[in-house]
């Protein structure tokens, strides 16, 4: 039965192949998705030549990072957002040790899993009686 599927959907893979590639030689689909490449590098080629794009782009990258570097030299952002970085981590910390909230999250997790494993083992044991109605659907 095994060999049998394994044989039909070779042949239906055969099939799909021969079926495109007759369709492709038809249609010459592969020549004109080549050709649809080539015209496109040769239109970017075209303008890069024209506008002198690359360098542009080269020209914008450079002048951004300088100015990026001249920004933080004057205005210190990268120790600054670092510090205050830090300083809200220090505070995180403070909070949980304060609170204990890992802790509670913990707990209220496994808790919940707890319940979800126990009426999944009460429904285990009793397939034929149907599961514990909330009062939600009752309601309904």
């Amino acid at each position: 039965e095994l060999g049998q599927m394994s044989r039909n959907v070779g042949k239906t893979a055969a099939n799909a192949a021969k079926s495109l590639y007759q369709y492709n030689k038809e249609h010459h689909i592969t020549d004109k998705a080549a050709a649809g490449v080539t015209d496109a590098i040769r239109a970017a080629k075209k303008a890069d030549n024209e506008y002198n794009i690359v360098n542009t782009m080269k020209n914008v990258a450079t002048e951004a990072t300088s100015r990026a570097k001249q920004i933080d030299s004057q205005y210190h952002v990268v120790d600054r957002t670092r510090d205050g970085l830090q300083a809200a981590s220090a505070k995180a910390k403070q909070i949980n040790q304060d609170y204990k909230i890992d802790q509670r999250i913990g707990t209220t997790v496994k808790s919940g899993w707890s319940k979800i494993q126990s009426r999944y083992d009460n429904t285990a044991d009793n397939k034929s009686s149907p599961p514990p109605s909330s009062s939600r659907s009752s309601a309904l």
